[in-house]
């Protein structure tokens, strides 16, 4: 992660799961582990809960700027919030960035959000089309992928029966094999804003 080091790294989370990746780090530290280093400029760790608090004052308190070029990685994180809670951390994100802004994140469709039942968890947020829903939050120029395109091949997915390259052959406005077992899609989109 060197192309961070000219870079200010900003993590916000709940505070109790920040002192849980803390104390885990520390953990495997001092079993001797060697872990990699993070070369950034510098790293603030933000305590708030995006869905019920004013995140975005406490990060500016914490030292980020508005006016600096940022990207912004959502990754494994809007389909835990509620549908209100995701379209607002979207829309406060594009209103308050006044530079060049990047968001990468990955977006659930709906079919997707039913397998939390299964994993005894809630998944609330989805979007089948996220390229339609992030104009109307101040985004711009989205770009999707699904796991398995070419930009989105990450080495692994040699094998044609490999069960991301048969669900990336199938457009996504079908929902559901031919047996009706729903198409779970984990999309993976980077937009700018303004």
């Amino acid at each position: 992660m060197s192309s961070l080091k000219e870079c200010s790294v900003f993590e916000v989370d709940f505070l109790k799961v920040l002192q849980l990746k803390e104390s885990l780090l520390q953990a495997l530290v001092d079993g001797g582990q060697m872990l990699p280093e993070l070369h950034a400029k510098s790293v603030q760790r933000v305590a708030a809960d995006v869905a019920s608090q004013d995140w975005f004052l406490r990060l500016v308190n914490a030292g980020f700027n508005q006016d600096w070029p940022t990207v912004w990685m959502l990754e494994g994180f809007l389909y835990y919030l509620h549908e209100s809670d995701a379209k607002e951390t979207l829309k406060c994100i594009s209103l308050n960035c006044k530079n060049e802004t990047v968001l990468l994140a990955d977006f659930m469709n709906e079919s997707s959000t039913h397998m939390a039942r299964e994993l005894d968890t809630h998944f609330y947020f989805h979007s089948d089309w996220p390229e339609e829903l992030l104009p109307h939050l101040g985004f711009s120029n989205v770009k999707v992928s699904q796991i398995g395109d070419v930009d989105a091949n990450f080495g692994l997915l040699e094998d044609e029966l490999n069960l991301f390259n048969q669900i990336r052959q199938v457009p996504r406005h079908i929902k559901a094999d031919i047996h009706g077992k729903p198409y779970r899609r984990l999309l993976l989109v980077e937009t700018r804003a303004p």
